[in-house]
């Protein structure tokens, strides 16, 4: 199993930047793999909350993901695993905030684990996602969230 981890400040409150990225519909606005994200169970957003992904795959295709929030701590945390795609690897995605003098640190942390030939690429595979969230996504959820008299909610 590997991991990445990527971290930014934010000036905006925790409060702010968690309602924003509590909400999977915004994913496509910041996440360059992200093509289209929506909730898929009802009631309240929160621990056990399935959404459905579509993704811009490592290969060049497109893929399906389906998350289920397996972490979650108002203002703090989001934890998300994969439940489908099984046959490729499990997934294991953690947003972490934390308040800071100028705003809200926001760490990502990814760990994946391959499954067949596909543990080969884990490397390669995290290497790639830890390169687009330092130089595209991190970069453009700052932005969005720092220009935005909202927060860049939807």
């Amino acid at each position: 199993m590997g991991e990445v981890t990527r971290s930014i400040t934010i000036h905006r409150p925790p409060a702010a930047v968690f309602a924003f990225l509590s909400n999977p519909e915004n994913d496509p606005t910041w996440v360059s793999a992200s093509i289209e994200h929506h909730r898929t169970s009802k009631g309240p957003k929160g621990l056990g909350s399935t959404s459905r992904e579509m993704v811009r795959a490592p290969w060049g295709g497109k893929l399906w993901v389906e998350w289920r929030v397996s972490g979650w701590e108002r203002d703090s945390l989001i934890s998300y695993e994969t439940t489908s795609q099984r046959r490729l690897g499990s997934t294991d995605l953690d947003i972490m905030l934390k308040e800071v003098p100028a705003g809200t640190r926001v760490v990502l942390r990814c760990r994946f684990r391959g499954r067949g030939p596909l543990r080969l690429l884990e490397r390669l595979f995290l290497g790639q996602l830890g390169s687009n969230w330092s130089r595209r996504d991190l970069p453009a959820l700052k932005q969005q969230l720092e220009e935005s008299p909202r927060g860049g909610s939807r």
